[in-house]
């Protein structure tokens, strides 16, 4: 035991523990302990195997050292095969040479800036800013839900009609407006809201959003709606995703991501259901965002290959970040006054599925995600079918909580225009190269079929309307309607919605 060195037990646990605490993990938590037990178990292991063998311990330093490159800076999967194998071919030729010691501190110096930097909280984070106004209190609420689908875009046959119509009866004994056969224009979020909020660009989205170089971020050049609500004396507050920008220097925005996501399963009682957890999110921390290209690769044999095949998995965090931020808009809103427009992007009942239709998180063998069951049995269609419904109810079920408690703290005071941004997805999530006209009426449903709802201050009793105006024409109509009406207001709708909901057949909700 003389040659037993240190290092590789210290270099092990600086690797998991710097993936552990940029997921989120806080320092005292169960799964922070589980990694460290874990990972200094590894490096004990690694070190009596390396016993009285030099040229074999520095090439296991060596490769945890590149590793941790790989996980947290290599871009490129040429690159990092490329850093391993000269990495380790130096190793083995000049391992008396390997800095074991600077390579060690590097390692642990790096995990512990992670550990300082890391939010621990991150949904804390997202406060609505201050909604506290003079005046009478008149609100303009504007909610964005990704990948919320019409109440009817779930086949017949796997739809649960007794829930959607709980539902609509939800959205009806409120006072809304529910409008059908409303279609996106393209069932990518940026594509969608670029063309929403200014649009001219409804027939070529693309020209009114810029991408963030080599990010998969975008930014809305020209945000004509909301522009427009400020010039109209109605304060904008934004509440937005890390993905699409819609901020102005005028506009009060507050950006929300999903750092330190993990933490929010920290709350969870149940500690086997913790652990399995964990397990999945250090799966999807290494495949989603294109790291740890060689740990991945190999550890196929020791991971099921299903959670491995690259973008093929997402945070599990994310509908409960999507959550909580609802929550704090629901307190902001309620503790409000004044004169406002409040337009939040919320990533529900966006992918991955992991709760059920009271917004408990299901066992993780419950968690699904759309697109694998597009070829596969109909069970699998199925279970699909079922894991988007779920999070839509859930989703549905406490947005009608948050009208229920806004209308209590101001009666009549606010209005409120609620939509998805295109279809679900479930099966499908491209229009293919002949584009929307050679879909199905259920494809062309699933990809760009949002939920559309309002209530307008004197907006009549509650219908659904059945319209043909596309997403991006009838949203800002409703927009310009709500602040009208406010205003005492008769001119033109701003999106150029003409007034075709007024032309259609509208009848009474049950």
């Amino acid at each position: 035991m003389k040659s037993f060195s240190p290092h590789l037990l210290l270099l092990a646990p600086a690797l998991v523990l710097s993936l552990v605490w940029d997921i989120g993990y806080s320092l005292l938590s169960l799964e922070s302990v589980v990694g460290l037990v874990a990972a200094l178990m590894a490096g004990f292991l690694l070190g009596l195997l390396s016993v009285n063998r030099p040229r074999l311990r520095a090439v296991l330093l060596v490769f945890l050292f590149l590793s941790l490159l790989d996980v947290f800076f290599l871009r490129a999967a040429w690159m990092a095969w490329l850093v391993l194998a000269a990495g380790l071919s130096i190793a083995a030729r000049f391992h008396e040479r390997v800095p074991a010691t600077a390579l060690v501190a590097s390692g642990v110096a790096f995990s512990l800036i992670l550990l300082l930097q890391a939010p621990q909280a991150p949904a804390r984070e997202v406060a609505l800013a201050d909604l506290t106004g003079a005046g009478e209190t008149s609100m303009v609420v504007h909610l964005l839900f990704d990948e919320l689908g019409a109440l009817d875009v779930i086949p017949a046959e796997y739809r649960r009609h007794q829930d959607v119509a709980e539902i609509a009866g939800g959205y009806a004994s409120r006072g809304f407006t529910v409008y059908e056969d409303v279609l996106s224009v393209s069932p990518d979020t940026h594509r969608a809201m670029s063309a929403l909020l200014d649009s001219t660009y409804i027939n070529s989205p693309d020209g009114n959003v810029k991408r963030f170089q080599g990010e998969d971020r975008y930014r809305v050049v020209n945000n004509e709606v909301h522009r427009r609500m400020e010039d109209e004396n109605w304060p904008v507050t934004i509440i937005q995703s890390w993905y699409l920008d819609y901020c102005r220097p005028e506009f009060s925005c507050i950006t929300y991501s999903l750092a330190g996501s993990a933490s929010v399963f920290e709350r969870l009682p149940d500690r086997k259901r913790r652990l399995q957890i964990f397990r999945r999110e250090l799966i999807a921390a290494l495949v989603s965002n294109d790291r740890g290209l060689v740990l991945v690769d190999l550890a196929r044999f020791a991971i099921h290959e299903r959670l491995t095949v690259r973008s093929s998995w997402r945070n599990p965090a994310l509908p409960l970040v999507a959550m909580q931020q609802l929550d704090q808009l629901q307190e902001g809103l309620v503790s409000g006054s004044g004169r406002h427009y409040v337009f939040a992007h919320v990533l529900l009942p966006h992918f991955p599925w992991v709760l059920d239709g009271n917004c408990q998180i299901k066992e993780s063998s419950g968690w699904r995600l759309p697109y694998a069951a597009r070829t596969g049995s109909s069970e699998a269609k199925a279970e699909a079918y079922a894991a988007y419904q779920d999070q839509s109810l859930c989703m549905h079920r406490k947005v009608l909580a948050l009208i229920d408690a806004v209308d209590s703290a101001h009666p009549g005071q606010v209005q409120f225009v609620i939509h998805g941004d295109h279809g679900p997805r479930i099966l499908r999530r491209t229009i293919p190269n002949k584009g929307v006209d050679s879909l199905d009426e259920q494809t062309r449903k699933n990809l760009l079929s949002p939920f559309v709802a309002a209530r307008l201050a004197g907006g009549g009793p509650a219908s659904v309307r059945s319209t043909g105006a596309p997403l991006q024409k009838l949203i800002p109509d409703l927009l310009s309607r709500a602040t009208q009406r406010r205003q005492g207001v008769v001119s033109g709708s701003w999106g150029g919605g003409a007034r075709e909901a007024s032309k259609v057949k509208v009848r009474q909700m049950p």
